[in-house]
């Protein structure tokens, strides 16, 4: 899972440490450090508390989102940003109509290939990834997948589409 790290400081702060103070058992960090420290809760030796990376991708034509996507986590560039690159290349590999310059189809596609790798044990039974209106409010990352590609005045389908990555 791809993760951040936040301090988690000042009074002000202690309703997100309630909230994983469940978790903080795990890592054995005192009550008394709660607000005033950091907290770990994945090892001793560091004191820090791990979120996922949220990102959007929005499938463009035009300028245009037409279609967008939301994942969970992994949202950095060295997660999701290859994660595009890979599901392009899929897509060639195991494909015969690409649907490069076809936004709401890469979309849907996109989708079935990050459920595939999100699924427990049933292709239905998958959560971080899906099909949203707009970004939410908490996502770190927008990724734009331009479906345009011209050349000349044609609109190529077998070129992989251009990805440009937002810092939000």
């Amino acid at each position: 899972m791809g993760t951040r790290r936040i301090g988690l400081r000042g009074a002000g702060d202690r309703d997100i440490v309630s909230r994983v103070q469940p978790l903080v058992s795990q890592c054995h960090a005192s009550p008394d450090s709660w607000g005033h420290g950091e907290v770990n809760l994945r090892s001793e030796s560091k004191q820090e508390a791990i979120v996922s990376t949220r990102a959007t991708v929005h499938f463009e034509q035009n300028g245009e989102a037409q279609a967008i996507v939301y994942r969970h986590s992994d949202g950095y560039p060295e997660g999701l940003g290859n994660d595009l690159k890979t599901f392009f290349g899929d897509v060639q590999l195991q494909t015969r109509d690409t649907r490069f310059s076809d936004p709401c189809y890469l979309a849907a596609k996109f989708v079935v290939w990050q459920a595939a790798r999100y699924a427990r044990t049933n292709p239905l039974d998958f959560l971080g990834v899906g099909i949203v209106m707009e970004d939410p409010g908490d996502i770190e990352y927008r990724y734009h997948v331009r479906c345009d590609v011209v050349v000349g005045c044609y609109v190529v389908d077998s070129q992989t589409p251009k990805i440009v990555i937002e810092k939000v």
